[in-house]
């Protein structure tokens, strides 16, 4: 059975403030499998990201493309109804708002918060509805935003970016800043998301994100995939050591991925 690309990267080359990001960057992603791009900070993770959502484009040059559900000019309203993201930059920019309810609605616009001209219908206010309930934030749609905790903060935002029942949902570090409890009512609705067939893609530094339903997992180093394939066979202890030239010894338990240090005078 072919699988169905819906970003494909071919010897791509960047640069973001005078600095080069990628120098041939080649990538697939399909539908339907939930990818995780790992590695360190500085690595190129955000850069593809960037890509993506159209902040950063390719150098034109011959033998190379960047497509997008097989267009390699695709339009940002396109990109906008078909992809949702999740970042700290999305959550930011979301922080004089007040309205839980109000910020969810935001995400059937493509808009931070609710404009005049933005009238919601009894649809609208439905599909608000289903997602206050999916994610059980039904006792805090009125509050506001800005006295929320971060884990709440976090899973308005994924409710936010669910509501348009999006192709594709695009995650960058999501786990940033949580505490544990946070962190894993997070990773587990993601899980449940995973178990859908929904196609995710997240970049992150954090072992702890790479669930079970993981089918794909990218290692990224200094600008280029040095590893790609299934978690079981790339998240091994010699690998994640030569990712981050540092001594790393990889455990599971209960089907959960954990990194130790070795030869560290701790």
């Amino acid at each position: 059975m072919n699988k169905e690309t819906w970003l494909d990267i071919k010897n791509v080359e960047t640069w973001n403030n005078g600095k080069r990001v990628f120098t041939e960057l080649n990538l697939e992603l399909y539908k339907g499998e939930t990818t995780v791009i790992f590695g360190p900070n500085g690595s190129g993770k955000s850069g593809i990201i960037n890509l993506i959502n159209r902040v950063t484009y390719p150098v034109i040059k011959g033998e190379s493309h960047l497509k997008l559900f097989s267009e390699i000019n695709p339009k940002l309203d396109m990109i906008k109804s078909k992809i949702s993201f999740l970042s700290t930059n999305i959550e930011n920019r979301h922080s004089g708002l007040k309205n839980v309810r109000e910020i969810i609605l935001s995400g059937l616009f493509g808009s931070i918060g609710i404009s005049r001209n933005q009238i919601s219908n009894k649809e609208h206010e439905e599909s608000v509805d289903l997602m206050l309930n999916k994610l059980e934030l039904r006792r805090i749609e009125n509050s506001n935003y800005s006295q929320l905790s971060d884990g709440q903060k976090r899973r308005v935002l994924l409710a936010r970016a669910l509501i348009k029942q999006p192709e594709i949902l695009v995650l960058d570090e999501p786990t940033r800043g949580l505490d544990l409890k946070s962190r894993f009512q997070f990773i587990n609705e993601l899980r449940k998301i995973s178990q859908t067939n929904k196609t995710i893609l997240m970049v992150t530094h954090n072992v702890h994100n790479i669930y079970p339903e993981v089918d794909r997992l990218l290692f990224l180093k200094e600008g280029s995939i040095i590893q790609d394939g299934p978690p079981d066979e790339i998240l091994t202890s010699k690998k994640l050591t030569e990712l981050f030239d540092l001594h790393l010894q990889v455990l599971r338990h209960n089907k959960i991925f954990h990194v130790e240090p070795t030869g560290l005078n701790l």
